[in-house]
């Protein structure tokens, strides 16, 4: 990681993301692209949320992206991606599961150098600003199902979830282009290591079982990342099982 923020010359950047992949072969697509017509039915996905969330959620969400976060950490494949402000949660997510026996992927990313192509600036808005409105689809009613916004942006959620406060969550959302956000980002920067805003980072299959020894010494565990019932379980078989 040294040699990235020295390569980017990261002096006084005020934030870097950070994304682990199990399989470096993967690229940057949301879980929504992965259907071929995942985005055609965005609508309904978001619709039928709605009217039967209510239930089981302590608040609604505030805004259109708060309620795609709110998909997302239930499981709903949307046009977000999941990034983290720490790169040790990142790596844990490379390596705590067994992968396909090849090599994972850190993935580090300039959100800000992102949303300067998107959103004109440099900054980094929470869900419910106003210059993320084309990054939502209007109401069902309307019977649009392509938003207006092209490139996708960076955004921070509201971290009303536990989970989102310890991972450090953020995302980006896409826009009407379902290209891989690394494929749209090396058309906008070029691969210069100096104009990349975005960056994979190879790590070896048999590395795995050491970093993950390393990162709980660290205190990156599964209750950690995953703070509920379902992490603590998850840490304490692999404890004693695996």
């Amino acid at each position: 990681m040294r040699g990235l923020i020295d390569a980017w010359n990261i002096t006084g950047e005020k934030s870097l993301w950070f994304r682990g992949h199990s399989d470096f072969t993967w690229g940057l697509t949301p879980g929504l692209h992965r259907w071929p017509k995942g985005a055609y039915h965005e609508r309904e996905l978001v619709r039928d949320f709605a009217i039967h969330s209510p239930r089981f959620l302590d608040h609604a969400p505030a805004s259109g992206l708060g309620r795609l976060a709110v998909m997302q950490h239930y499981g709903m494949p949307t046009r977000l991606l999941d990034w983290t402000e720490s790169y040790l949660v990142a790596l844990w997510f490379a390596v705590e599961g067994p992968g396909h026996g090849g090599d994972a992927a850190l993935w580090a990313m300039r959100p800000a150098y992102l949303n300067r192509e998107t959103l004109g600036e440099h900054s980094i808005p929470p869900e419910g600003d106003s210059r993320l409105r084309d990054h939502v689809l209007p109401d069902p009613e309307t019977r649009i199902r392509t938003v207006r916004a092209s490139r996708p942006a960076a955004f921070r959620p509201v971290r009303t979830s536990a989970r989102i406060v310890a991972q450090r969550g953020t995302f980006t959302v896409h826009g009407a282009d379902q290209r891989p956000l690394d494929v749209i980002l090396e058309e906008l920067h070029g691969t210069a290591t100096k104009g990349m805003q975005a960056a994979k980072l190879r790590i070896p299959a048999d590395s795995r079982h050491e970093i993950l020894t390393e990162l709980r010494f660290a205190g990156i565990t599964d209750s950690t990342v995953f703070p509920e019932l379902s992490g603590i379980s998850r840490e304490i078989f692999r404890r004693y099982v695996g």
